[in-house]
């Protein structure tokens, strides 16, 4: 069952036309609602960041492989056996100086700590995805409940005028009677 509101919105831009109309269903302001809110935003932002902690707990079981290296260029190094007033001598030195080296780590058996932090960072995603779907139901609940408000305040305002007409009507009778 849909329902429609009609809103009229004052329009400040065109003097000779004083009303615009806006007629939007029950589902189209849910969707305008889900769009906008802020709080559906930040639940799917928290849901994003933990996808990516699942993604991170799944990479603990890849094994952890590094490399580095190193060169340096170094002078002759300065010996001062006469005290540091007198030339000193130099002491022969290996100029170029290279370094490679590399590294792996293979966590083979931790305990079941790595599944069960995988199986965890699992759950608190699926409570992420919970959440927004809690949020969102609170915020078409909440845009239902001014949506009928509103709707049950245009029907008072249609049923007043009618009932204002109807009175004109019966008033304009009594008095020619």
């Amino acid at each position: 069952m849909a329902f429609t509101i009609s809103i009229q919105v004052k329009a400040t831009e065109m003097p000779h036309d004083s009303t615009n109309v806006i007629v939007l269903s029950l589902s189209e302001i849910w969707e305008k609602a889900s769009k906008n809110s802020k709080l559906i935003q930040i639940q799917k932002l928290k849901i994003k960041t933990s996808e990516e902690e699942v993604k991170d707990a799944l990479t603990e079981r890849f094994p952890e492989i590094g490399a580095s290296g190193t060169y340096a260029r170094i002078s002759n190094m300065p010996v001062f056996e006469n005290g540091l007033f007198h030339t000193p001598d130099q002491f022969p030195v290996i100029h170029n100086f290279y370094k490679i080296s590399g590294d792996a780590y293979l966590n083979v058996y931790n305990g079941g700590k790595v599944r069960n932090n995988i199986e965890a960072e699992e759950v608190k995603h699926a409570i992420a995805l919970e959440f927004q779907h809690l949020t969102v139901s609170e915020i078409r609940f909440k845009a239902a409940i001014y949506f009928l408000d509103l709707k049950r305040s245009y029907m008072f305002k249609q049923l007043l005028l009618q009932d204002i007409a109807e009175q004109e009507i019966t008033g304009t009778d009594q008095t020619t009677a």
